[in-house]
């Protein structure tokens, strides 16, 4: 008997997204996480974009490895993106969301910087 065989896709992402190295931040990559977060939604509402964030002070109580932040654009684009400091890691249901999203096509990654979110939405 196959134990994988009863695998969901969410399962088989987790599972693969264990497996990656972990993702090296840049040299711009800021200190304290709630900067970027406020760096983002300063850049999101300077652009008229939907920008949808959860709560630093609590783990959701969603979806479990659900990210940090939805934006749409003008242009109907959507990104999602987990924020994070220098030093900051993803847990195995971040790793296993973000390789699911884009593996369905969507936008998603980690973010580090303010830099590399202009970079991420440009």
């Amino acid at each position: 008997m196959n134990p994988f065989n009863n695998w969901s896709d969410a399962d088989v992402a987790q599972f693969n997204a264990r497996r990656q190295p972990a993702e090296a931040a840049p040299a711009d990559a800021v200190a304290d996480e709630s900067d970027l977060h406020e760096q983002v939604r300063a850049e999101c509402a300077r652009h008229g974009w939907v920008c949808l964030m959860g709560r630093m002070d609590k783990r959701t109580g969603r979806n479990v490895g659900e990210l940090d932040c939805t934006v749409v654009t003008d242009h109907g684009e959507v990104y999602f993106a987990e924020l994070k400091a220098k030093g900051g890691k993803l847990t195995t249901e971040q790793r296993g969301m973000i390789a699911w999203l884009v593996k369905l096509g969507a936008n998603a990654r980690v973010i580090y910087s303010i830099n590399e979110f202009r970079e991420f939405t440009k």
